[in-house]
């Protein structure tokens, strides 16, 4: 139940779906008076608000930098890396050739860097479906395909299929790695701005992971918004996570609000 609420909350909240729910009110109900040119304003405001300033940049950064790079004794000491999905475009890559990845691939492309550079290393994947609708398709069996595809041998992967959130993953991974796998200081490969959840779901479950953040969205030095596009791009993204972080917290999926190092 917690599954579906959190996804039909997700459509509710997401910024560009309120934007366009005021819109349609406003066309639809709105009569060009006193307070309905209020409204107006208000949403031309907030629209070049998310287009051209850092607002959204700002709200998207703490989480790109919460946790930073792991050091390279701590990359040579990790038995194994854990690689969280959400990078694969699950409809596209059934109904087209290949294997389509979206805007997150380097979780993939960094995973895979590493697994050449430290052959030693097991690789252990968790994602299955985040649909409400279609449960039956996979992200596990195309990750399995992309890794050994690309030279990482068979018995170098664990891929667990079933995920369907970030406070899934810890479990299932535990119940196909030994026990000691949870102590032993895996890397957790996962985009920078979700790896404060993604850290917090692990530690709540008792693993002791080395976080190592990929596919950061926001610059050092800041920097103004060239369109509306990208800043609503990025207000989506810190908005999801910064929610998701408090739904976690209530929900007692994590032990505090905004986990650090």
């Amino acid at each position: 139940m917690s599954f579906i609420l959190s996804k039909l909350g997700w459509i509710v909240l997401q910024p560009a779906n309120i934007l366009l729910a005021v819109i349609i009110l406003v066309a639809l109900f709105g009569r060009m008076g006193r307070r309905t040119r209020w409204v107006v304003r208000g949403l031309a405001v907030a629209v070049a608000v998310v287009a051209f300033t850092p607002v959204p940049s700002w709200l998207l950064r703490p989480l790109d930098e919460r946790f930073p790079p792991p050091l390279e004794a701590q990359v040579a000491a990790a038995p194994g890396i854990i690689v969280l999905g959400g990078s694969v475009s699950l409809g596209m890559s059934l109904n087209r050739p290949g294997i389509a990845l979206n805007s997150t691939a380097e979780r993939y492309t960094e995973a895979l860097r590493l697994a050449h550079a430290h052959p030693e290393k097991t690789i252990a994947f968790s994602g299955g479906s985040g649909s409400l609708s279609n449960q039956a398709l996979k992200e596990g069996p195309f990750a399995r395909i992309l890794f050994s595809e690309s030279g990482i041998a068979p018995g170098r992967l664990v891929i667990e299929s079933d995920a369907r959130t970030t406070s899934e993953s810890p479990d299932l991974l535990a119940a196909m790695l030994p026990e000691a796998a949870r102590h032993e200081g895996w890397l957790l490969v996962t985009s920078a701005w979700h790896m404060p959840r993604s850290v917090g779901v692990f530690e709540a479950a008792g693993w002791r992971v080395v976080p190592y953040p990929v596919d950061y969205r926001t610059h050092p030095a800041g920097g103004w918004n060239s369109g509306l596009m990208s800043g609503l791009s990025d207000l989506t993204m810190a908005v999801h996570e910064w929610v998701g972080l408090l739904a976690y917290r209530a929900m007692g999926r994590t032990d505090e609000i905004f986990p650090g190092p």
